[in-house]
């Protein structure tokens, strides 16, 4: 078991705690420690603990990030940033973006509402904020949903969706419409004409 550092942060320290505390009372499990552990990450994002912009890496070596940290698709920890960007945790927030050498994806109408673990008083609607895998936004005249990030942090993937249903068993389903491949500068150049148009429909000539 690794030793805390003086220079670890308090998000770290945390986790230390969980990693050299565990099975000191009970008999050793894999599956009780990958589940304190994971609960502790969150708990340190949830709880608005600073986090050290070397953090991610450092846990992932530490503490086996990979057998705990869950998955979208072939995105490690998405979990996690999703949770610092509904709670607001920011430096949680580059911390993961520095381990992933992404850029943040900052729109306007960022909302969380469609997955939120922490509950809809810290999941409304942004007037402009960072959106994680799940979250939505409206985009060419749809809403759609981020799916994934790409590993180099070029863009984002994004989907409008057609809700489909009742089936016979009263369940619905989401039928996707269309995909969208967004960059950081999309995302400005369609703030900018969006601006261009409201002045236009105010001033009209």
């Amino acid at each position: 078991m690794s030793a805390a550092r003086k220079t670890d942060s308090p998000a770290v320290e945390l986790m230390e705690l969980v990693w050299a505390g565990n099975a000191k009372a009970t008999s050793f499990a894999w599956e009780r420690l990958n589940d304190a552990l994971r609960s502790a990450l969150h708990l340190a994002i949830c709880n608005g603990m600073a986090f050290g912009l070397e953090d991610f890496p450092m846990i992932a070596k530490r503490y086996r990030l990979w057998y705990w940290g869950g998955r979208d698709g072939h995105m490690l920890g998405e979990g996690f940033y999703r949770s610092a960007c509904i709670t607001g945790n920011m430096s949680a927030c580059l911390a993961f973006e520095a381990w992933k050498r992404r850029p943040p994806f900052i729109v306007d109408g960022a909302d969380p509402r469609s997955y939120s673990p922490q509950g809809l008083h810290l999941a409304s609607t942004r007037k402009r904020g960072r959106v994680a895998v799940s979250f939505e936004f409206p985009w060419s005249g749809e809403r759609v949903r981020v799916t994934s990030f790409a590993d180099d942090g070029s863009h984002l993937v994004a989907c409008s969706y057609k809700r489909i249903g009742p089936n016979e068993y009263g369940s619905y389903t989401d039928q996707r419409l269309h995909r969208y491949r967004i960059t950081p500068e999309d995302i400005k150049l369609d703030r900018k004409a969006r601006k261009a148009a409201a002045k236009a429909s105010a001033n009209p000539q």
